[in-house]
């Protein structure tokens, strides 16, 4: 079984994925963590760099830049190297921990966000 850095949770939301040639595809997220999340119905290559929108409502989504970290038959996996700005970080905070199911993830969500290791958001321009 391979070892996870941050604590994973199950939900469902629509994902728009735009790859680098600008092809959008869209999917459901099955899990997603403070440090990526797996898309099903998409296809790409492992390595490929990906813009990410995780539509949560009509007004509130979370903006993200990373790569295809695994690719396999029913989806992809990315990891979130950039999150757009301060509002998809704190949604992608709120996500997790609205999605937590057990007091012991809650806790390790909540030093994981404490710690601040997944989080990097891009600069204003």
């Amino acid at each position: 079984m391979e070892s996870r850095n941050f604590t994973r949770i199950t939900t469902t939301h629509k994902v728009s994925v735009v790859d680098e040639a600008g092809n959008e595809h869209t999917g459901l997220m099955r899990n997603a963590s403070l440090g990526g999340l797996f898309v099903t119905g998409i296809v790409l290559p492992t390595d490929a760099k990906v813009t990410v929108a995780i539509v949560l409502s009509e007004e509130v989504r979370i903006d993200a830049r990373g790569h295809v970290a695994r690719s396999e038959a029913d989806g992809v996996g990315i990891a979130v190297d950039l999150l757009e700005d301060s509002e998809s970080y704190v949604h992608l905070q709120r996500l997790i921990l609205l999605n937590t199911r057990t007091d012991e993830q809650t806790k390790s969500v909540g030093e994981e966000i404490e710690s601040n290791r997944a989080m990097k958001i891009v600069p204003p321009t």
